[in-house]
């Protein structure tokens, strides 16, 4: 935790040395994870990101869900650095497609074996923002991810609301 502080500091120095805009989004997805006899979880999630262009938008992910499948609690923590392209950045209906990194960590508690497994994979995810304000907005969008890439069966897709400033 402490190197995404870090990560976040730096980008938001940038953020005022370069003139671009730094922004902060709160949301709520839901996915279905690839573990057998699951169902569609609420996964939450913060999201800071920097405008480097008008229309090229990278950005740092963390989410985090807890389900539980027979008598095994689940908690899973995507970390995703990704890159989002914006449409039409200056307009009230602003569509976006992007791509990331995934590092997701997985550990749960219950009668399985293994205890802990570390993930690294790729996101793809495309939607809409809907600007409310100056520099408030709504976000919807679809996402595919896959935490793990040497398990394509861990792939889910996952459906996004959020809310942010920036």
């Amino acid at each position: 935790m402490r190197r995404l502080a870090i990560i976040v500091l730096v980008v938001a120095c940038a953020s005022a040395a370069w003139g671009g805009r730094f922004g902060l989004s709160l949301g709520v997805g839901f996915y279905k994870p690839g573990d057998e006899g699951s169902s569609y979880t609420p996964i939450y999630n913060l999201r800071a990101h920097y405008w480097a262009t008008r229309n090229v938008v990278p950005s740092l992910r963390v989410g985090y869900a807890r389900y539980t499948i027979d008598d095994t609690t689940f908690n899973y923590l995507p970390v995703i650095p990704g890159v989002t392209y914006h449409f039409r950045p200056a307009t009230s209906v602003d569509p976006f497609v992007g791509a990331g990194v995934v590092y997701a960590r997985k550990w749960w508690s219950g009668p399985l074996e293994e205890r802990e497994k570390n993930m690294w994979g790729f996101a793809t995810h495309a939607g809409v923002d809907l600007q409310a304000g100056e520099s408030f907005g709504l976000g919807l969008g679809v996402e595919y991810v896959v935490p793990d890439a040497g398990d394509f069966k861990s792939a889910y897709p996952g459906f996004m609301f959020s809310l942010g400033v920036g």
